[in-house]
C-alpha cells in the first residue's frame, strides 16, 4: 500500500525532486517524511519572512501537487515524468500562482527560474 509519506518524500523520483527543488532555492536541509513537519520545516526556513511565508508555502504546495498528478499519471495513463521535468513544471507553477495571487510579484520567468529567493526577499 503505498503511503503519503513514501508517496511525497520517500520514493526515489520524489526525493530527487526535493531535492531539485532545495537546490534551486539554495537549500540544504534533511527532509522530514512526515508531511507537517516537512511543511513546517520548509515554512520555517531562515529566509523566509513572515510576510512572504505564504509564497514560500506555495512552493511547497506546488511541489505536492506536482508530485501527485506525475504519480496519477503513471497510474492513469502508464507516462513517466522524470524529475527534472517534474522541477521544471513546479517552477512555471510556483511562478503562474505568485503572479496571480501577488500583483506586486512583477519577475519575469527567467529571474524566477534563475533566482526565486531574490524575487521572494
Amino acid at each position: 500500500m503505498e503511503t503519503r509519506s513514501h508517496l511525497f518524500f520517500e520514493c526515489h523520483e520524489s526525493y530527487r525532486v526535493w531535492m531539485e527543488c532545495f537546490n534551486w532555492l539554495g537549500v540544504s536541509t534533511v527532509m522530514y517524511n512526515n508531511c507537517a513537519m516537512h511543511l513546517e520545516q520548509f515554512s520555517s526556513l531562515s529566509f523566509c519572512n513572515s510576510q512572504k511565508k505564504d509564497c514560500w508555502i506555495s512552493i511547497w504546495l506546488a511541489i505536492i501537487w506536482t508530485v501527485w498528478l506525475a504519480r496519477n499519471e503513471v497510474v492513469f495513463s502508464s507516462t513517466q515524468i522524470s524529475a527534472m521535468e517534474m522541477v521544471d513544471l513546479v517552477k512555471i507553477r510556483t511562478w503562474n500562482w505568485l503572479r496571480t495571487r501577488h500583483k506586486d510579484f512583477r519577475y519575469d520567468f527567467a529571474s524566477w527560474s534563475m533566482n526565486p529567493v531574490a524575487c521572494l526577499t
